[in-house]
């Protein structure tokens, strides 16, 4: 039998051990503690450096594009002014300088913007190409370099014009035989402007040939009716619109190179559009005739042509003539009596007109004259 002491001590060497065991229990528990934590900051580290590493990246990317987009402004910028002095020296024709900015890159089918002139109710049309203002201002060279450097020889204006029509118009027959020559539309028909001032809309249709026809260019006008254009070409006319309300008032016109060139006095070139089998009776939306137009502008010359060729001085007008008070069933001597056109009168009375002939209103044209008090006539 064992002793208490005995017991004891082996209890007591027990217990220690057992404590031995706890503590180094313990003591490895802390030991894991303190691994794991210094596994978690060194993952947190790691997470922390990676995601500095994304951010680095998105900021590197952000300055990759803010220096590209700065790239690309200052590319647009040279552009711009490559396009701009093209422009500059195909307006003032400077060929060797046209040549040398194509070379370099200037947009041969850059458009400008156009603007409005308030004070004198001028509104200048964007959307035109160095191939308009070179054919505008009649720079034979300079158009050719820029058809050969791919220029759009169809390219309109905001109001529909394209570089035929400006030369046209402006009289330029070379280029009108250079552009013709690259298959230009002789046919083409513009879309119409305003004139603010009148609270006028033009609504377009004009051929190439009413411009040239307007302008008095027989030249020009010669060289497209040989070329094919429509002498019987109508334009879609005019319309007035209430500058308050917006509603239109009146309309009219849609008239032929023959009306226009007749309203503008150029007898020349009615000549050449008779020659071309111009219709010398056609009518505009208003009823008007060419004689209508010569007699209300007053052009005597133009009347005589006309008549020689055949007008009737008995055709009456169905409406108004822009701001002229003149209703319908007007015929060409109440137009030019109203007017006070006194040698046209003569004329047209020397032709046969009817001094007795009334418009709807039972007016005559002694009534239209002693309204406007044209005493003369």
């Amino acid at each position: 039998m064992q002793d208490v002491f005995t017991i004891t001590s082996r209890h007591g060497l027990l217990v220690a051990t057992l404590g031995l065991i706890g503590l180094s229990l313990v003591s490895c528990t802390q030991q894991d503690d303190r691994d794991l934590s210094l596994s978690e900051a060194h993952r947190t580290k790691e997470h922390r450096e990676a995601d500095r590493c994304q951010q680095d990246k998105k900021y590197l990317a952000i300055g990759e594009a803010h220096r590209a987009k700065e790239q690309r402004v200052a590319d647009r910028c040279q552009q711009d002014k490559k396009d701009l002095a093209l422009r500059e020296a195909v307006e003032n024709g400077r060929i060797l300088e046209v040549k040398r900015l194509l070379a370099a890159g200037a947009d041969v089918h850059t458009t400008d913007k156009g603007w409005f002139t308030l004070y004198e109710g001028v509104i200048i049309e964007g959307g035109r190409t160095p191939l308009h203002l070179a054919a505008e201002h009649g720079h034979k060279a300079v158009v050719e370099a820029l058809l050969a450097a791919g220029a759009n020889v169809h390219a309109t204006s905001e109001h529909g014009l394209t570089p035929l029509h400006l030369a046209a118009e402006h009289g330029h027959k070379a280029v009108v035989e250079v552009l013709l020559a690259a298959r230009a539309n002789m046919h083409a028909t513009d879309k119409g402007y305003p004139i603010p001032h009148d609270g006028v809309i033009v609504e377009g249709g004009r051929t190439p040939l009413h411009l040239a026809a307007e302008h008095g260019h027989k030249a020009v006008v010669e060289t497209l009716l040989v070329a094919g254009a429509n002498v019987h070409a109508t334009s879609d006319g005019w319309f007035r619109i209430d500058r308050y309300s917006g509603t239109i008032i009146d309309a009219g016109g849609g008239g032929t190179p023959l009306h226009l060139a007749s309203e503008h006095g150029h007898k020349a070139v009615v000549e050449a559009l008779l020659a071309a089998g111009a219709n010398v009776h056609t009518t505009d939306k208003d009823g008007w005739t060419p004689l209508h137009m010569a007699a209300y502008q007053g052009h005597e010359v133009v009347v005589e042509t006309l008549l020689a060729a055949g007008a009737n001085v008995h055709a009456t007008s169905e409406g108004l003539f822009w701001e002229a008070n003149i209703e319908g069933g007007a015929i060409p001597l109440y137009i030019a009596a109203y007017q006070g056109h006194e040698v046209v009168v003569k004329v047209l009375l020397a032709a046969g007109a009817n001094v007795h002939a009334t418009d709807k209103d039972g007016r005559t044209p002694l009534h239209a004259a002693a309204y406007e008090g044209h005493e003369m006539v």
